[in-house]
């Protein structure tokens, strides 16, 4: 599709350029050793966006539930 397309460009002149090598890097050879500071840090910063983002699912999914519950209901009441 037109956007792989141009995500195929994208990672070919990165490697042309060599910006990849920096960017696909671990966090050892990035960062050095895992016990550093600032992989700790990176570390609980993942952790902390997953823990938002299931706070939305979970916050999304009541929301669905809610509205489930309260069509049943009105379904249910007589009309009119």
């Amino acid at each position: 599709t037109k956007g792989f397309g141009l995500l195929s460009w994208l990672v070919l002149f990165s490697s042309i350029l060599g910006i990849s090598n920096d960017a696909l890097a671990c966090a050892v050879c990035q960062f050095g050793t895992p016990d550093s500071p600032l992989v700790r840090a990176i570390r609980d910063g993942i952790w902390i966006l997953l823990a938002l983002v299931a706070f939305m699912l979970l916050g999304f999914l009541a929301l669905f539930t809610f509205w489930a519950k309260r069509d049943r209901q009105a379904s249910k009441a007589p009309h009119g």
